[in-house]
């Protein structure tokens, strides 16, 4: 039984086999030489033997690899993306929710869904409960609300969430703004942003980490 010298394809270690059995691998035209089992099922599932394509993620619009198969299989079911990750899934699915959950009344977008006792809107995200208008303006501003500073609404509509209608102010501030005059109103001395007000956002894939941009 004579045996042969040869390196694995896949992981370049140097092995040893008979010589009849590499001969029959030759005559057959299988890919090889491999040291073994793991390596060979290793190289199969490489891109060059399945095929890889680079695709950019619905959401995030990050660039990521994956299967022809499993993507062509994604098309025929008709299914929604692609994602590069099951997180990137939740939050496109977050804001979708988010959107259905209110409407536009008079420049403001009045929350419909729950409220808590002051009339600000509540939502749950990532399984907490937070309020809308600041999930709205932090998803617009693409940051978090600075610290030390609140939200104000300069249309003095609890309910609503658009995030043009509100800025940051001090908590002092916050105070002397809701300030009410005899008949019980209140009274406010907040300056208009000057921008214009949008009647939603469309869904923009890589614009930002919660793909949401204004309305033009």
């Amino acid at each position: 039984m004579t045996v042969v010298s040869l390196v694995c394809l896949h992981c370049d270690k140097t092995f040893r086999r008979q010589r009849a059995r590499e001969r029959w691998r030759v005559n057959h035209g299988s890919v090889g030489p491999f040291c073994g089992r793991k390596c060979s099922n290793s190289h199969s599932r490489g891109a060059v033997a399945k095929g890889v394509v680079t695709l950019r993620c619905a959401a995030c619009g990050s660039d990521f690899e994956r299967r022809r198969g499993t993507e062509d299989r994604r098309i025929n079911a008709g299914q929604p993306g692609p994602f590069c990750s099951k997180g990137c899934v939740h939050r496109k699915n977050y804001v979708r929710s988010f959107m259905e959950k209110w409407e536009y009344d008079n420049g403001c977008w009045r929350w419909t869904a729950a409220t808590d006792p002051a009339g600000y809107g509540r939502f749950g995200y990532k399984r907490k409960t937070v309020l809308s208008h600041h999930l709205a303006y932090e998803w617009y501003h693409e940051r978090p609300i600075n610290e030390g500073y609140v939200l104000h609404h300069i249309c003095q509509n609890p309910p609503c969430c658009n995030p043009i209608h509100l800025t940051e102010v001090t908590p002092a501030e916050h105070t002397k703004l809701h300030r009410r005059d005899a008949t019980g109103r209140f009274v406010t001395t907040a300056k208009s942003t000057g921008e214009t007000e949008g009647e939603g956002w469309h869904m923009e894939p890589g614009k930002s980490e919660f793909f949401v941009t204004p309305a033009k």
